[in-house]
């Protein structure tokens, strides 16, 4: 029998969220006001999965906090570009 497979709709678009795509898993937070920064309220949060484009730290009254993102896992197409952080400007 064969292994069943979640798929995951991603909290941004609703469209799904392939297993071989980037991805971000957040915790959701239902309102502001239910926010806290640190993490030994014990309540247990819902995740969800959001194509890496797509993920916001807050959509209507919800705000979400990433705890995962998975990135592309093809190699990058020229060795400068593996070790590359666009982030940091020289």
């Amino acid at each position: 029998m064969p292994e069943s497979v979640m798929v995951h709709s991603c909290a941004g678009c609703g469209r799904p969220v392939d297993q071989d795509e980037p991805y971000v898993d957040a915790l959701e937070y239902e309102s502001a006001s239910d926010f806290v920064l640190h993490m030994g309220d014990e309540e247990i949060r819902t995740t969800r999965r959001f194509h890496v484009e797509h993920f916001r730290r807050q959509i209507e009254d919800c705000l979400y906090v990433m705890v995962h993102e998975e990135l592309p896992r093809r190699l990058p197409d020229s060795p400068e570009k593996a070790f590359s952080r666009p982030e940091i400007q020289e």
